[in-house]
């Protein structure tokens, strides 16, 4: 049974329905707040993040990430376990 869209101005699954030009700003702030993090944890920690400068890096970024990596699994599990937390070490 699929979900039935809320209202008039909604999408399916409650979603708002917004503009692509709607979308590209929110991209666009959230790439500048992630920028403006990332520069702020770098300066804390001396760590190496990307501060991506528009979201077109950004999107150039995940393109170039996507190729690197294959396609995605069929199976919805984690293709890269790398990036997954170790198990915490067990108490003596």
């Amino acid at each position: 049974m699929s979900p039935e869209p809320r209202g008039r101005n909604r999408s399916w699954y409650g979603f708002p329905r917004v503009s692509r030009r709607e979308l590209a700003l929110a991209l666009e702030e959230s790439v500048r707040l992630q920028a403006h993090y990332a520069g702020l944890l770098n300066a804390y920690d001396g760590g190496a993040r990307i501060q991506f400068q528009n979201a077109a890096e950004w999107i150039d970024r995940l393109r170039s990430l996507r190729k690197s990596q294959g396609p995605e699994p069929l199976t919805g599990q984690n293709p890269a376990p790398s990036t997954q937390h170790p198990a915490p070490p067990e108490a003596p």
